[in-house]
């Protein structure tokens, strides 16, 4: 299914949504004050991230504070169905992170503040947007991984993906089973699968 909004579109309206977001936050982070009973924070130079969007897989967004990024997966994007939550709920999500460190670097948050932790929760309601950590949309093209089929000392069957089997076969590491304890080992009839 075809989007009724060209990329470009879509781009205005995140920035617009983001725009509009940093102003009522401006505009209502006073209540943080009462809340932290911290002095009063100038929130004026707080900058318009920068925005992009080449995130991959299943992660919708994700916030850059050394860079004041945040990166947005456009293969999501372009998902009708999921118009509203990639172009009002995720940005203004990672948005809360940037808004979080901007605190954390004024010292008006502890510098041990939880991505998702007190803080995040209260700016996220101060933008008008429920704390939630994980989206519930539909993946596209959800990508195949080679995986190879190791074995252990009981039944199970363990499908490991070519980063463990590299670290395996480097020896920098081994796996174990958690039903008996056993070390895995590559099986002998194995051959890789995409799965």
């Amino acid at each position: 299914m075809k989007h009724k909004y060209s990329f470009e579109e879509l781009d205005n309206i995140i920035h617009a949504n983001i725009e509009e977001a940093i102003d009522r936050f401006k505009n209502n982070n006073y209540k943080l004050y009462g809340q932290f009973n911290s002095p009063s924070v100038d929130f004026s130079d707080f900058k318009f991230p920068n925005i992009t969007y080449n995130l991959k897989g299943k992660v919708a967004g994700k916030a850059f504070y050394k860079t004041h990024n945040i990166r947005l997966n456009k293969d999501l994007l372009l998902v009708p169905d999921n118009f509203e939550e990639m172009t009002l709920h995720t940005p203004l999500h990672e948005l809360a992170h940037l808004i979080v460190r901007f605190f954390v670097n004024k010292g008006f948050f502890n510098r041990y503040a939880k991505p998702h932790g007190e803080e995040w929760k209260n700016v996220m309601c101060l933008l008008g947007e429920e704390p939630t950590r994980t989206h519930n949309m539909k993946i596209v093209n959800k990508r195949k991984v080679k995986k190879i089929l190791y074995v252990c000392d009981c039944t199970h069957e363990h499908w490991l993906t070519s980063i463990k089997h590299n670290k395996i076969q480097k020896k920098h590491c081994s796996y174990i089973c958690k039903n008996c304890s056993g070390v895995l080992r590559i099986s002998d009839n194995s051959s890789w699968v995409l799965k």
